[in-house]
């Protein structure tokens, strides 16, 4: 019986979507203060949104060139781990946060994973990475990887195949704007898709029954 995935959803921008997603019981919600991205959010204003949900655990988006904004969100907002961008890899990250979050894509070989997961063990640090796929089958080569992976797919539709398959299911599945009718505004009828699909793969084992 496969272990059942966390489910991520990242980039929110509202409060709105923030409490549907806690309400469906996602178990990480990541929110943006990429300089330089359109979801980018004031740290005050996400604040506002994590001071109204209960469950989640509050992931934050960051870049080489947003470390020093964490500085006023450390006093603010209580955050699990960051996520940033692995070609852009910057020591500085673990001074800020315990849990850090590689996001990369296939172009990463699975021997440049483990040897930073060794790092990061010896050093004493939480690591895992959001590994950025076109496809489900990418996945067969990370499987050894499979307990420290995020894995994220361009839709909802390979989404759910990566959850019915009988290979290694990652740590969590992460959605990103593939959940979403318009930008900034997440698509709720697919999601209920989704997560029906979800529950009744793994309802048992969760107690999530949609």
């Amino acid at each position: 019986m496969h272990i059942p995935p966390k489910l991520k959803i990242s980039n929110l921008t509202n409060l709105q979507d923030a409490r549907y997603c806690a309400a469906m019981g996602v178990d990480y919600l990541s929110f943006s203060l990429e300089r330089g991205s359109t979801r980018k959010l004031a740290p005050n204003l996400i604040w506002n949104i994590v001071n109204w949900l209960e469950g989640p655990e509050v992931v934050l988006e960051l870049n080489a060139f947003s470390l020093d904004e964490l500085e006023e969100v450390k006093g603010q907002v209580k955050y699990r781990a960051i996520t940033f961008p692995l070609a852009e890899w910057d020591e500085r990250v673990f001074a800020y946060a315990g849990a850090v979050i590689l996001r990369t894509g296939a172009s990463a070989s699975p021997a440049q994973l483990e040897s930073l997961l060794t790092e990061a063990e010896q050093r004493g640090f939480e690591l895992k990475f959001e590994l950025s796929l076109s496809q489900p089958a990418e996945l067969a080569p990370y499987t050894s990887l499979c307990p420290q992976l995020f894995v994220h797919l361009p839709s909802l539709h390979l989404a759910g195949q990566l959850l019915r398959s009988q290979a290694p299911l990652p740590y969590g599945i992460s959605l990103r704007e593939e959940a979403e009718e318009a930008p900034n505004q997440l698509n709720y009828e697919a999601l209920d898709e989704f997560f029906e699909l979800y529950g009744s793969l793994f309802g048992q084992q969760t107690g999530r029954e949609y």
